[in-house]
């Protein structure tokens, strides 16, 4: 996994933080959920750099500067400004109706490391993807892509 375990609430922060949060609303606690957090984060992130200038290219422009994101700890780092995912992983065994962490030893780290990233056969993608990783089903020539200033 690249994501922290909810098990791990008490090791990690922002995984605390999440549940607690969630929870407070009476809202259902989900990976789904984590992930869409961290993704909202990365946006308001790019968007606070933005200013009184927010726009959608700016937002683009932003986005495409980060080049360590982790949701606050949520997850291992990933390059979203290059497309690229987390070279980090954890392994999780389930024992009963919990997950814990079996890899790394220290709850709540990450072992890191080329060999956590693995080549998938395009079959298995469900969409084509070009040079840069970007599924070229929507992408006309109307898509916002970064500028540089």
């Amino acid at each position: 996994m690249i994501f922290q375990p909810f098990e791990n609430a008490d090791k990690v922060p922002a995984v605390k933080q999440y549940v607690d949060l969630v929870e407070k609303s009476d809202g259902k606690v989900a990976l789904l959920g984590m992930q869409a957090t961290s993704a909202f984060l990365l946006w308001a992130t790019a968007a606070d750099e933005c200013g009184s200038d927010l726009t959608r290219q700016c937002v683009i422009n932003e986005l495409s500067t980060i080049h360590e994101w982790t949701g606050g700890g949520l997850h291992a780092p990933t390059d979203p400004g290059a497309n690229k995912p987390a070279e980090c992983a954890l392994m999780v065994k389930l024992t009963g109706d919990e997950w814990k962490q079996v890899f790394p030893k220290e709850t709540g780290e990450f072992e890191c490391g080329e060999e956590f990233v693995v080549e998938t056969d395009p079959k298995t993608w469900g969409a084509e993807l070009n040079d840069d990783r970007i599924s070229k089903k929507f992408l006309t020539d109307d898509v916002i892509k970064p500028k540089t200033s």
